[in-house]
């Protein structure tokens, strides 16, 4: 994945690291567990990283990048499997396989936990709109995608897909369509409505 024109990995035995175009190692951190997700936020400035054991960790590279700063906090998750910013970049959302999205602020206060499936894992999530007053779109193997406001109430739920888990979900860049893909493939596309 591109970061600030350089290039960010992550392994299965944990390690993160970011090199420049031509290959050259940048900066390399070992994090304990596997490396499920990496997602850079819309800035450029900060990295999270997340384990299979719930562990987050934000690498902020210098602006040479060959070194970082990195904090590390713990979430209720087991495994990750999927790391969102809020559209004002002062929240980290994380989807896991407790069937939970959990929304953090960036030095690791737990602000809010949306239990998003009534069985097994919270598979993903979506900001829907650019504002602090956005959506939260999610999904998860129950096959119902649900809106929450940004207080975490929920707003609305529509089972899509009752014997085949929902795995994605993502919003137009006007936050007014999105994108529902369940395990089987099948997509639906859907009007979003404000808050």
């Amino acid at each position: 994945m591109l970061f600030r024109s350089a290039l960010v990995s992550g392994s299965d035995d944990g390690t993160v690291v970011l090199r420049n175009r031509e290959g050259e190692l940048l900066w390399r951190a070992q994090f304990s567990g596997t490396t499920r997700q990496l997602r850079p936020n819309p800035s450029a400035t900060l990295i999270a990283a997340s384990s299979d054991n719930g562990q987050i960790h934000l690498v902020t590279p210098a602006a040479d990048r060959r070194s970082a700063t990195v904090r590390s906090f713990q979430t209720p998750h087991g495994r990750i499997n999927l790391l969102r910013f809020s559209p004002d970049q002062r929240q980290l959302a994380a989807a896991g396989t407790d069937g939970t999205v959990s929304l953090s602020a960036l030095n690791g206060t737990l602000q809010r936990s949306l239990k998003v499936t009534d069985v097994g894992w919270a598979r993903g999530m979506s900001f829907c709109g650019a504002t602090p007053q956005a959506s939260l779109l999610t999904v998860g193997d129950d096959g119902t995608l649900r809106q929450w406001s940004p207080q975490g109430h929920m707003l609305a739920s529509l089972s899509l897909s009752p014997k085949v888990p929902l795995t994605a979900v993502d919003c137009s860049v006007n936050g007014r369509q999105a994108a529902v893909v369940n395990a089987a493939g099948r997509l639906w596309m859907l009007a979003v409505t404000a808050p």
